[in-house]
């Protein structure tokens, strides 16, 4: 009895530990699903990354015009974006600046004076520039979030600087406004002014001529090949003038002819063509005049 009672004590004993190494074994699983999961909702309600206000074309010619375009992110859902103003800087102004038609928001226009006039495209100065352009929604709420608000703008003649960095102040439906320029987690919308460019074909500003410079002071090249063709053509001119002049005919009224001398010989046909005109002379007329 007793040897029975130790055997069932046995397997009492091998069950429990069997059965706490089986929880044991799965527990690291466990825990690895649960961090996983953890992790998975952490990166599912994660911000989306911010995005910057943007110029684009990003690069512009110094003293031309340019057709500009301003993007102006949503980042704070649910609310939008009811107005966005545009400020133009001091140390850069432009003398003509125009927004163009944008569906749903409406721009106003605030100017400012100059000390001294600037040029104008079109030659003329002046001395009132664009100071801001405010943009307001005339339409309502966007439908969906994420909106992005896209501003196009035609300027020029563009300043002689480096670059043009432009505020932006973006209002919020709940009344946030966010500045951008002049925060590094708000940076300005730059655009980049480059130099007028070179002429494609390579052509150089006067006194600059490569050739110019290289070629010799003295008669050489072809100098002495001009002054010969010269001296060729003048010739023929001259020749063909005295050919001309030889062909054409005399304009003076001719003398009088030389009597013929008494003695001259005749020939034949100059006798028997006398003769002929004697016999007709001689020949009665046939045709009588009627007398009246």
């Amino acid at each position: 009895m007793k040897r029975a009672q130790q055997t069932s004590l046995r397997r009492r004993s091998r069950a429990h530990g069997e059965d706490s190494g089986l929880r044991l074994s799965r527990g690291p699983g466990i825990a690895a699903i649960v961090g996983g999961a953890a992790v998975a909702g952490a990166l599912a309600f994660a911000p989306a990354a911010l995005a910057d206000v943007t110029v684009s074309p990003s690069v512009a010619v110094r003293g031309d015009a340019a057709k500009i375009t301003f993007e102006v992110p949503t980042e704070r859902g649910p609310a939008y974006t009811t107005a966005v103003q545009l400020q133009f800087p001091v140390e850069t102004p432009v003398a003509e600046v125009f927004p163009m038609s944008v569906p749903e928001w409406a721009p106003k226009i605030t100017e400012r004076k100059l000390d001294q006039p600037i040029e104008a495209i079109h030659g003329t100065r002046t001395s009132d520039v664009v100071s801001a352009i405010t943009w307001t929604r005339a339409a309502p709420p966007p439908t969906a979030p994420g909106e992005v608000v896209r501003l196009p703008v035609s300027i020029g003649p563009l300043p002689d600087a480096e670059r043009i960095a432009f505020t932006l102040l973006q209002t919020y439906s709940d009344g946030t406004v966010v500045r951008w320029g002049g925060a590094p987690d708000k940076p300005a919308a730059v655009l980049t002014l480059r130099p007028v460019p070179l002429d494609p074909h390579g052509a150089a500003e006067p006194g600059d001529d490569p050739a110019a410079q290289a070629a010799p002071t003295g008669d050489t090249g072809t100098a002495p090949l001009l002054g010969a063709g010269l001296a060729v053509g003048l010739g023929l001119a001259v020749g063909g003038w005295f050919i001309a002049r030889s062909r054409r005919p005399s304009l003076e009224p001719a003398g009088p002819a030389a009597p013929a001398h008494p003695n001259a010989a005749r020939s034949p046909d100059a006798d028997a063509a006398e003769d002929d005109e004697a016999a007709v002379d001689a020949e009665p007329s046939r045709w009588r005049l009627r007398q009246p």
